[in-house]
């Protein structure tokens, strides 16, 4: 079972690298910025997909089998972590398009 803590931790720490993720976003390219923009900037610039990087390159001999034991335990957590990384963009891209729709059937 999961401890409530932890995933409450998280939790926290998915909202903060997202919320940082947005400030740079904020600044370059902008809200406004074309949308392939954001997603690269979005998801480069998300403190926890940086460190998924940094600790996947760290493991890349255990996650390409050339190295096995107990040291590579954790090592497919990390592009788990990159992979879910890549999620909320898309998802702010998505609400940005309806929003952007919304306002113009409304005019």
């Amino acid at each position: 079972m999961l401890d409530l803590k932890a995933v409450l931790v998280f939790c926290g720490v998915m909202a903060g690298c997202a919320l940082a993720s947005a400030l740079v976003c904020w600044w370059w390219p902008g809200f406004d910025g074309a949308g392939w923009k954001l997603w690269l900037v979005g998801v480069i610039a998300n403190p926890l997909f940086l460190t998924a990087t940094f600790f996947a390159y760290q493991d890349r001999d255990c996650l390409i089998g050339a190295k096995t034991g107990w040291d590579c335990m954790f090592s497919q957590a990390f592009p788990l972590g990159m992979a879910i990384c890549l999620v909320p963009p898309p998802v702010g891209l998505t609400l940005r398009w309806l929003a952007r729709r919304r306002s113009a059937a409304g005019k």
